[in-house]
């Protein structure tokens, strides 16, 4: 079986900068570094990042439990 390009982890705090930097190339209103900080303390959000081989943030999703 072929290695994964990337690997996918639970965000942590040390991530949102990266997070934060790709949220303002790819959206015209992006979350601020706070919020997304809040996000990934709160347990209600799943958030996860894609890594690179040497650790680089390529991607990342969040979601939020509404029940």
């Amino acid at each position: 079986m072929k290695d994964e390009p990337f690997k996918i982890s639970a965000a942590v705090s040390d991530d949102i900068p990266r997070i934060a930097e790709l949220e303002r190339l790819c959206f015209s209103e992006p979350w601020s570094e706070q919020s997304l900080l809040s996000c990934c303390k709160n347990p209600e959000y799943i958030f996860f990042t894609a890594k690179d081989e040497i650790g680089n943030i390529a991607g990342y999703c969040s979601m939020r439990y509404v029940l």
